[in-house]
């Protein structure tokens, strides 16, 4: 839901379900088993809690972990995009349990469109509409204080929260919990929950379970107004891969393998199949390296080439990309590698990196953006 504006969840459109919800695969049979519990026993307490309070029980140390710890760590440290920079101190109050934090986040940012809005009782005109949002979370967090320079940590009216696509809902979270130690990482799929005619392009935010060793997926995009209005009754804060999203190496793989029609996977009525699903993988591809870019961003020449012109190299490449992602954990070296050495990969290095010149040379002739008054540095 994250690059055609005019015609998605960006914009004005939206697909309403008028129709059963489409079967990415048969009824009895789900594209890849898994199962998630919804408690996990604690080693040092002994006492069962909910595995989105995770990892934020209490401050005791895992007595074990799955993976290297390595590769949670390389989420914990920020990107150049998740980095609050300047304004990290008004991260530091903020609640440390991940039902509070998405509490908080609702509280600043509202999805700009007409169906997210209505529940709150008001029209698209009445707030700032962002766009596809802001690439640099130090400028987002700019941008939230222009509207209103109170703590971050404190709701705004609905009408003075800025107006973000579902990429902005899953950066602030994963920024937030970075800012907190916590292991977290965008993830682009196609989600199965908002009330579509078909499994639409969406980006969540996975954080990593330091007991039980595993990721768990959580939407902050959904507030408590927008649940009940569109009767979504998954729980958000555990979102289950392969029932209610999607990853789009899995969606790639399984289209590639005839397993799904790739049709019913897309970004909009005219944003449909492979190309929408090659532009996901290559992002989500991006995000799992830490370059979590715009939904509109289109960096490398192979996200958005035509599908005739894909040569037998680039059908080979994606596939590997999707492979790769599909366990991002178990690929961490040779996914990391690939975006480094791959055509792609150097392409969107390259982008990132005059980007960032630019913004330098912004900074330097217009001047670092002072903190407002009142604001946490102010004190």
């Amino acid at each position: 839901m994250c690059k055609s504006q005019p015609t998605s969840r960006k914009g004005q459109f939206i697909w309403r379900r008028s129709r059963p919800r489409p079967s990415a695969a048969p009824a009895n049979q789900r594209l890849v088993e898994d199962t998630q519990p919804p408690v996990a026993l604690c080693p040092d307490c002994g006492n069962l809690f909910s595995v989105y309070d995770v990892p934020f029980h209490h401050d005791a140390v895992p007595k074990s972990q799955d993976m290297n710890q390595p590769i949670p760590d390389y989420y914990t440290e920020h990107s150049p995009f998740t980095d609050p920079g300047a304004y990290a101190a008004y991260f530091d109050d903020f609640p440390n349990d991940l039902p509070g934090i998405v509490r908080a986040i609702q509280g600043l940012i509202i999805p700009p469109y007409t169906y997210t809005v209505a529940p709150h009782g008001f029209e698209l005109a009445d707030i700032k509409d962002a766009g596809f949002g802001v690439r640099r979370m130090e400028d987002f967090i700019a941008k939230l204080l222009d509207i209103n320079s109170a703590p971050l940590n404190q709701p705004r009216p609905p009408r003075q929260r800025l107006g973000v696509n579902c990429r902005n809902f899953a950066t602030l979270l994963v920024s937030l919990l970075r800012h907190q130690g916590i292991p977290a990482r965008e993830r682009i799929g196609f989600e199965g929950y908002l009330g579509d005619d078909i499994f639409a392009e969406h980006r969540i935010a996975q954080v990593w379970n330091m007991w039980q060793g595993k990721w768990f997926y959580i939407d902050a995009f959904v507030d408590p107004p927008l649940k009940a209005a569109r009767d979504i009754d998954i729980n958000t804060l555990d979102i289950v891969e392969d029932k209610d999203f999607w990853p789009a190496g899995l969606v790639w793989l399984a289209a590639r393998a005839g397993n799904v029609n790739p049709v019913t996977f897309g970004d909009g009525p005219e944003d449909i199949g492979f190309p929408a699903i090659r532009y996901a993988l290559l992002h989500d591809f991006d995000a799992l390296n830490k370059f979590e870019v715009l939904g509109n961003d289109v960096w490398g020449a192979l996200i958005e080439k035509p599908e005739a012109d894909l040569s037998a190299d680039d059908w080979a490449f994606l596939d590997e990309v999707a492979r790769l992602t599909l366990n991002p954990d178990v690929n961490f070296a040779a996914m990391t590698a690939l975006h480094m050495t791959s055509n792609y990969g150097e392409q969107v290095r390259a982008i990132a990196s005059a980007m960032d010149a630019l913004r330098t040379i912004k900074s330097i002739l217009q001047g670092l953006p002072s903190v407002p008054d009142g604001g946490k540095n102010s004190e």
